[in-house]
């Protein structure tokens, strides 16, 4: 019983994880959200740990060679993360993640900004 009660709540977390995605976090992202999208769309390649930190102030969580990084961003009472990605030196990739409601966004970058975003 406590194993199918833990599968259904497993499933559905992962259906409201990929129903709450790319256009449907949209939808769910308040107006102060929708800006810092905004600010994540004029980041490329070149965009560095220190320009991402005036944006959003000090990181809250970094790997140890700073591969990746997180910075939590209040807005409307709720708690935000970006969460920034150096995989080759340069930025690669930035996921803007929501518990409440649950959502999660992610841009893919290269030298001329957003390539792709999800």
């Amino acid at each position: 019983m406590k194993k199918s009660i833990l599968l259904v709540f497993v499933i559905g977390l992962i259906g409201a994880f990929y129903l709450n995605a790319s256009e449907d976090a949209l939808t769910l992202m308040s107006a102060p959200q929708k800006s810092t999208l905004e600010k994540l769309r004029s980041f490329d390649t070149h965009t560095s740990k220190a320009d991402i930190s005036d944006e959003f102030g000090e990181p809250v969580n970094s790997t140890s060679n700073d591969t990746t990084i997180s910075w939590e961003v209040k807005q409307d009472s709720k708690v935000t993360r970006v969460k920034a990605y150096f995989l080759t030196g340069e930025l690669n990739k930035v996921q803007f993640l929501s518990l409440d409601p649950f959502w999660g966004y992610t841009l893919y970058y290269s030298k001329n900004g957003v390539e792709n975003e999800l």
